[in-house]
């Protein structure tokens, strides 16, 4: 449906409905849905596009109104960690978390889902 005009957008509508489904065994039903990885210390940290950021150094995120402050709240030299979801081959979504080497801007454009 959405893939003649984003294919980003298709997989967002995707990861969404199964992260609905999975969210009773997930412990979480909302997240920040990675849909595009520049250069930046979220690629820095391993992250990758279609996972779902969860938590950003201890702060649960799920809006980018939560994304913000959470960011401007680190120091910009100092390591952070989070907590995302990623699915595997089978579509089943994982926690995880990662260390991106610094705080600051991202390199990435998140979608709520």
């Amino acid at each position: 449906m959405f893939s003649k005009i984003d294919s980003a957008a298709e997989d967002c509508a995707r990861a969404g409905c199964q992260f609905a489904l999975q969210s009773q065994w997930l412990g979480g039903s909302r997240a920040l849905y990675l849909a595009k990885l520049l250069d930046g210390t979220a690629k820095a940290g391993g992250l990758r596009e279609g996972d779902l950021l969860v938590d950003y150094g201890g702060t649960v995120v799920t809006s980018d109104s939560e994304l913000d402050p959470a960011i401007k709240r680190m120091p910009e030299g100092e390591p952070v960690r989070v907590e995302l979801f990623r699915r595997d081959e089978q579509g089943r979504f994982h926690r995880q978390t990662a260390t991106l080497p610094h705080g600051g801007s991202l390199g990435a454009t998140f979608l709520p889902i």
